[in-house]
């Protein structure tokens, strides 16, 4: 039988904005306006980011301060 791949480590919708420090509103809107990186379906009515994606955004907004 072969060996499934492990999905990439992600972050919830509901624990990201505190992890980042910032409201789930304004998640919402950094997403929606390209500011942020957008969520992956993962079920019917669940959305993920991969962690590698918010930290390359994390590191780019670094860079640019």
């Amino acid at each position: 039988m072969p060996q499934r791949e492990a999905p990439p480590p992600s972050c919830r919708r509901r624990r990201s904005p505190s992890n980042l420090g910032i409201s789930r509103c304004t998640l919402w809107r950094m997403e929606r306006n390209g500011d942020f990186p957008p969520a992956i379906p993962v079920g019917p009515k669940s959305k993920r980011w991969r962690r590698t994606d918010i930290e390359m955004h994390l590191k780019r907004l670094q860079g640019a301060a």
